[in-house]
């Protein structure tokens, strides 16, 4: 993760320019460095950030922080820098050339001398860069890392969401959108933001849908284009990479991924790793091997531990603005960072993202495509009985699909086996502006937007994010783009899930992977943990923070926590998103006492001085 925080404050305010020399310090106690150290205007970063990802733009007024690529030099299967050539000095101006010539995992952070209480900002259009911005006693501050900021300069509401919890356990895919803090406000991927102390206004310059609305160029077709755009996506990432690890899970988007970083030269990968369940439904390990032997990719193979849950386990689960509610791993994620600092990687390329950028999703909404299609009558009508044997449904069925208006809003909400948030916490749909932005899509085409926009949830804080810097090259801005722009049909060709990727490496990749069908499954040993771990999981959660503040239907839970109920429901998703708020909870509660004693303790020293 790239950390960095940026500072303004006006130089006449004693009590900011004192609680900025607190927070300095604090930061080059942790070995933080000054990119930009003027009056009234700071720019540090860690020690995990290089320099030469901090870029001035004409003067220090204009910084572009994180990896920033060139995208006609991607378009064009090369990898270059992104440079940043602007007419003029606005900065909605350097946004929108960013937005156009350049992709990446970035912000841009921009002030104006003479509005020491406003800054403006700009996060890269997938959100790969996290940013989040407050003000504090006189400061106005913008951070990856809030974590780290907010106990020396809280604002003066730092509180809990409590609503915000109750709709993230319903709904954990939205934990990309607003953080369940109050006080701060979090910068949208693709979004210009502009903080002063008059308010928030914002203009949005991206979105999913806006790509899914544009119509690319494409060199040839886009099966036998797709590899080398993502051959480039991945060279343009692995450039200046040291030492990275990589794993195989058995799936066909870790497999594409391995396949564009084995033309990697020089190779960043020092080992890959491949992690199996201890039963047969989730041990992969022969789709894995294929790929790695046919990649020449050597791969270790770890077998998945199961043991308790307790108290030491969960007291060491990194914790950051958002909860980690989309990645329920514990001991994989824990393990994977260990061998990863033993081997010395700064980095980790993942297949994330691959399921909803090339369409997963068996759904009869396909046919409404059908229509719409250029191809021959003969054709869209072949394609209702092949939908229908892929999604399991009639023919008919399939038919009346096709025969409904093209456009139209859909409601998309998770389906719960059950709902363990009280009912007293309103149910309100996540990703509003995307919705609102997709109306006028296919309805396939808005349930693919929806899932995209889901994918940032695993942005948040892990083990490996804590140890490395973790990569998604799947989530690629040039990539997204691209295949956003092509309808549900041309990318499953009503077929089966991610058709058109699979046909685009069928000669890359062994057909273990690129004709398998379904996915391994670790439900029965995620459900063992549990059982194992019910005694401590009891106590933790029936009598917990989230339990106190009426978040959670007690007796519904208290019933899912049962051998009985275990073994015959799977619930175990909803339980481990609870056991991780309540563990996010915990720690934020702390966090806001400690702050609030801080206060106190200021106030009462400022008082004697006076």
């Amino acid at each position: 993760m790239i950390g960095f925080a940026a500072l303004r404050w006006d130089v006449g305010d004693s009590q900011a320019v004192t609680r900025v020399g607190r927070v300095v310090a604090a930061l080059r106690a942790a070995d933080w460095r000054h990119a930009i150290d003027l009056p009234g205007w700071a720019l540090m970063h860690d020690p995990r950030t290089p320099s030469d990802m901090i870029r001035p733009y004409v003067t220090t007024d204009r910084v572009v922080v994180g990896p920033l690529f060139d995208r006609q030099a991607t378009a064009h299967s090369r990898s270059a820098a992104g440079r940043l050539l602007v007419k003029g000095h606005a900065f909605g101006a350097l946004c929108r050339h960013l937005r156009d010539a350049c992709w990446g995992g970035y912000v841009a952070l921009g002030i104006e001398p003479n509005a020491p209480h406003t800054l403006s900002l700009f996060r890269d259009p997938i959100g790969t860069l996290d940013c989040l911005t407050w003000a504090a006693s006189g400061i106005r501050i913008a951070t990856s890392r809030p974590d780290l900021l907010l106990p020396m300069a809280p604002p003066d509401d730092l509180g809990i969401d409590w609503p915000r919890v109750g709709q993230l356990l319903r709904f954990p895919g939205s934990g990309g959108e607003a953080v369940p803090l109050l006080g701060l406000t979090v910068v949208p991927p693709g979004t210009l933001l502009r903080a002063s102390s008059d308010g928030i206004w914002s203009e949005r310059l991206w979105s999913f849908a806006g790509a899914a609305h544009r119509r690319f160029d494409w060199p040839r077709t886009p099966a036998e284009s797709l590899p080398d755009l993502i051959d480039a996506c991945v060279t343009a990432w692995a450039g200046g990479v040291d030492r990275a690890i990589a794993e195989l899970s058995g799936g066909l988007d870790s497999a594409i991924v391995a396949a564009a970083l084995g033309r990697c030269q020089p190779q960043p990968v020092a080992r890959w790793f491949h992690y199996y369940g201890p039963d047969a439904p989730g041990d992969e390990r022969i789709p894995a091997r294929a790929v790695a032997r046919q990649l020449g990719l050597p791969c270790d193979e770890v077998c998945g531990i199961e043991r308790p849950i307790d108290a030491v386990l969960v007291d060491a689960i990194p914790v950051g603005a958002r909860p980690s509610l989309a990645s329920l791993s514990l001991f994989h994620d824990q393990d994977l960072a260990h061998r990863g600092q033993a081997l010395g990687a700064t980095h980790l390329f993942t297949g994330h993202g691959g399921d909803a950028v090339f369409y997963q999703y068996a759904t009869p909404l396909i046919a409404c495509d059908l229509r719409a299609s250029p191809l021959p009558l003969a054709t869209r009508l072949a394609a209702i009985p092949s939908l229908a044997r892929w999604t399991g449904r009639s023919t008919w069925s399939i038919a009346a699909h096709a025969l409904m208006p093209r456009r139209r809003r859909l409601s998309f909400e998770p389906d719960f086996p059950l709902d363990l948030v009280s009912q007293a916490i309103p149910h309100q749909g996540a990703f509003a502006d995307e919705r609102a932005a997709a109306a006028d899509l296919a309805p396939a085409k808005q349930l693919q937007i929806l899932n995209l926009a889901a994918t940032r949830a695993r942005f948040a804080p892990s083990w490996t994010s804590e140890t490395m810097t973790l990569v998604h090259p799947l989530l690629s801005q040039p990539l997204v783009e691209r295949m956003a722009s092509l309808s549900a049909f041309d990318l499953t060709c009503a077929t089966r899930d991610r058709a058109l990727i699979r046909s685009a490496y069928a000669r890359r990749l062994p057909p273990e992977v690129i004709a398998r069908r379904g996915k391994g499954s670790v439900t029965a040993y995620y459900g063992r943990m549990l059982a194992r771990s019910l005694p401590f999981l009891r106590d933790y959660l029936l009598g917990g923070a989230l339990a106190r503040h009426q978040i959670l239907d007690l007796t519904a839970l208290e019933t899912c926590l049962t051998i009985e109920r275990l073994m015959e429901s799977n619930i175990y998703a909803e339980i481990y998103s609870i056991l991780f708020m309540e563990r996010w909870v915990r720690h934020w509660l702390a966090v806001i006492a400690e702050t609030k004693r801080q206060a106190r303790t200021d106030w009462s020293w400022q008082s004697a001085a006076e």
